[in-house]
């Protein structure tokens, strides 16, 4: 089953126009992603541009990866990084903790499928599924895990799959070991055999490849602010500026924080901090301790894209809006914008949950949408007659009578007539705490059904949110073993561009 976007609540319009109307939003992006005939043109492009840095990228992943035990797959990608006939697809997600929510998962999986997808159409061409790990701007750097682990652990429901899924995650986790590391580590134990590549780009000798990009930002930052300034104020006519803009995307690290950038005059401070810097100075960071900067949300692509030759870039509904502020500054670098595509969405419909609703003749789109109107609806069709009718009914019939009795009583005395209206509003008055009581009556008759409304509301859109955005996979691989990873690889689509609900 698949469900538009524009059928599920709290979607931005620039994001269903990227979608289904890319007419609407062609000014703000480089490619459309359904129009395969650009695609090659795309490839090219990246193939053809030249940098030091995507020489070195696999040998710096050979590094990292020099304390995992990879897949073959997984080796045999981060060498073809080499190869100027390769072409990544890239997906990144800040740190979660146990993986993070489950789009996470599904971001990756699109990215796997998608590069299949391209090997198997261009055949001149390597396509690598890369991660790219958000750490730069992580508030847990130093959180340890052992707490964690044994709160999540008292909260599972005993299960086959319980303790040996506990166990492996405890060994992610172990005590001494950083937010980061945790994480990557589980990410690699469930998708490596697929060959997904996980890079960090914290990595110092990364930071030594981004200098050019650190110093050309300190010193040209104004050619480029006033362009994407423009195309925020644009967008915010149209629809909506995901990010705001600032004049310098940079941090600077400085005594164990991180801070903004912020040009004033001819020096160079840190916001909430009193340190200034004078040109010089930045580019002697720059050059001398490049793992001082971090890039914020609007430069971290092109620091992606400049190290990797990405052609495609796998992302969210809030990714894909703030790319729309991007173009000046991949024109500004002189770096190929890659084609931005939509990860898939998906809702899992446990067999408990499929149940209540074909009972009730529900689909999970009325659940996204009100579950109390839902409620509602079924109460209604459970008694012979609803409670808002009789009740409707009723409230009309005395409007009525109070008409024609106050006609009566006007051709007697117009005060008695004009003091009608006060008793109609107290007979109003008690009718509605009469409806409310009934309400309450009908709702404990059916106490078991509505507790079934809320059990699938609960699994389905917990915190009025998706599912996937508030659960962790966790909670089904404790369920039905890690397996179900495999389930959810095989069924999620790449290219339907909908919600899918996919049953387990």
């Amino acid at each position: 089953m698949f469900i538009n976007f524009s059928d599920i609540p709290g979607n931005q319009n620039l994001f269903l126009d990227y979608l289904y109307e890319f007419d609407n939003v062609k000014e703000f992006y480089s490619a459309d992603f359904r129009n395969k005939e650009n695609y090659l043109k795309v490839f090219k492009s990246v193939a053809d541009s030249k940098n030091d840095a995507r020489e070195k990228v696999a040998d710096i992943l050979k590094t990292q990866y020099s304390s995992l035990q990879s897949s073959v797959l997984t080796s045999k990608n981060i060498e073809s990084l080499s190869d100027k006939r390769t072409m990544a697809v890239v997906t990144g997600q800040q740190l979660g903790i146990l993986g993070g929510p489950l789009y996470t998962f599904y971001k990756i999986i699109t990215a796997i499928k998608l590069s299949r997808h391209l090997a198997e159409r261009y055949d001149e061409y390597n396509f690598v599924p890369v991660f790219w790990l958000e750490a730069d701007d992580h508030d847990f750097n130093e959180v340890r895990s052992i707490k964690v682990i044994n709160d999540v652990s008292k909260n599972l429901r005993d299960t086959e799959f319980k303790e040996p899924l506990m166990e492996k995650i405890r060994s992610f986790y172990a005590e001494g070991s950083t937010f980061k590391d945790s994480f990557k580590k589980l990410i690699h134990w469930v998708f490596d055999e697929y060959g997904l590549v996980i890079f960090d780009p914290q990595d110092k000798q990364v930071k030594d490849l981004l200098k050019p990009i650190f110093k050309k930002e300190i010193t040209d930052f104004r050619q480029h602010t006033q362009e994407l300034v423009h195309v925020s104020a644009r967008l915010e006519e149209l629809y909506h500026a995901q990010v705001k803009v600032r004049p310098v995307n940079l941090f600077l690290t400085v005594e164990n924080g991180r801070y903004s950038i912020e040009p004033d005059e001819n020096e160079f401070k840190l916001r909430r901090k009193r340190k200034s810097f004078s040109l010089e100075q930045m580019l002697e960071i720059a050059d001398n301790e490049p793992e001082r900067f971090s890039p914020n949300v609007l430069l971290r692509p092109i620091c992606q894209d400049y190290i990797f030759p990405t052609a495609f870039y796998v992302a969210g509904p809030s990714e894909i809006s703030y790319f729309a502020q991007l173009k000046p500054l991949y024109s500004f670098y002189k770096i190929t914008e890659p084609i931005i595509y939509p990860r898939s969405s998906a809702t899992i419909l446990e067999s408990s949950i499929a149940k209540i609703l074909s009972k009730h003749d529900l689909n999970a789109t009325e659940i996204f949408i009100d579950p109390d109107v839902v409620k509602k609806r079924i109460l209604n069709s459970l008694s012979e007659v609803t409670l808002e009718d009789l009740f409707s009914k009723v409230n009309n019939e005395i409007e009525i009578a109070f008409d024609q009795l106050r006609e009566r009583l006007f051709q007697l005395d117009k005060t008695i007539s004009d003091a009608s209206k006060k008793y109609k509003e107290k007979i109003f008055q008690a009718l509605n705490e009469l409806k409310t009581k009934a309400e309450q009556a009908q709702q404990k008759k059916h106490e078991a059904t509505l507790r079934q409304i809320d059990r699938a509301s609960v699994n389905l859109f917990p915190h009025n949110n998706l599912q996937e955005r508030e659960l962790n996979f966790v909670y089904f691989a404790n369920k039905y073993g890690t397996d179900f990873i495999k389930l959810i690889f095989k069924e999620l689509q790449i290219n339907k561009f909908e919600h899918q609900v996919i049953e387990l």
